[in-house]
């Protein structure tokens, strides 16, 4: 195994919880807690990738009111840059197993960059 291999295991915790997994990743949002990604499985080889609502949620706690034109409006095009649903404010994203890399990669993007909101707020 490799030093990098290493580190990238290192860096992720995965945990099971009920029928889905629970990825804990290295990156922080503006509160000092740790981004989490729920992978579950939908069928045949799919999965659904969301954050469980926390990314817009903690965006509340800060006190940024994500219902404002602006912020909707920039959230709503965060969303589409990285082709991630959002419904009811959960972001998620849906795909075959072996989109997996690429659907994580856009959906922690959206996270960092929704989250950004709390700077620029």
């Amino acid at each position: 195994m490799t030093i990098i291999t290493q580190w990238l295991r290192d860096q992720y915790r995965i945990k099971r919880i009920d029928t889905s997994e629970e990825i804990t990743t290295p990156f922080t949002n503006m509160l000092g807690d740790n981004m989490r990604i729920y992978v579950t499985p939908i069928s045949n080889n799919r999965i659904r990738l969301s954050d469980d609502g926390t990314s817009l949620e903690d965006l509340l706690l800060y006190g940024i009111d994500i219902n404002s034109t602006t912020h909707r409006t920039i959230i709503d095009r965060i969303a589409r840059q990285f082709s991630i649903d959002l419904l009811d404010d959960v972001l998620s994203t849906t795909g075959h197993v072996s989109d997996f890399p690429r659907m994580i990669q856009s959906l922690i993007s959206a996270m960092i960059q929704i989250n950004d909101l709390s700077i620029i707020t």
